[in-house]
């Protein structure tokens, strides 16, 4: 039941993206995201921040969603792979892999920690120095579990689909966290921002 279930969602959505792709992409990535930040505020705070949910629903319909899909794009383009052998032309998609984590990794994950300070309060300046305290410390992190994500993106999802690929990591990601965080009483408050990317 299940199963059959998740086939005619899977239907509705792959209908939707070849109608209106960047629509479908951005109402997805805040849908996830929002859960997802409703779910980490459930199982690891204290109380539910609804407006924080709403601004993570904003930030992955307006940003996530459109960097996602026109990123993507552009990498296809710049980087095409023939269909060919995989294991003859892997290198190549490690260099997208490189690519991505070099150039898009550090957008997502400065504008995820904005995003947030702009939540809790932070002016501008107070931003300018979370970014140059938190940034590469976080960004660091990530490395250890996104390169790996992005290779099986690129390696094994038909293009169409990897926004929703990417979204469904985060999530993952961002849950593993709160139940990681809960169980550490000494992780930084800035912690969280990892979820980003």
């Amino acid at each position: 039941v299940y199963t059959s279930m998740a086939a005619k969602l899977f239907k509705i959505y792959s209908i939707s993206l070849s109608k209106r792709p960047l629509l479908t992409k951005a109402l997805t990535a805040g849908s996830i995201l929002g859960f997802s930040d409703a779910l980490v505020q459930i199982t690891s705070e204290p109380s539910w921040k609804y407006k924080r949910t709403i601004l993570m629903y904003i930030y992955g319909a307006l940003v996530v969603a459109p960097l996602g899909h026109y990123w993507f794009n552009l990498l296809d383009r710049l980087l095409p792979i023939a269909a060919s052998s995989q294991i003859r032309v892997f290198p190549k998609y490690l260099t997208k892999v490189l690519v991505d984590q070099t150039l898009m990794a550090p957008i997502y994950v400065s504008t995820f920690m904005a995003t947030r300070a702009f939540y809790d309060g932070y002016s501008l300046p107070q931003t300018v120095a979370l970014l140059k305290k938190d940034f590469w410390p976080i960004y660091l992190r990530s490395l250890s579990v996104w390169p790996i994500s992005q290779l099986f993106n690129f390696y094994f999802i038909p293009l169409q689909y990897r926004v929703l690929f990417l979204n469904l990591t985060s999530f993952c990601w961002s849950t593993y966290l709160a139940w990681f965080t809960s169980k550490i009483e000494s992780v930084p408050s800035s912690g969280y921002y990892e979820s980003a990317k």
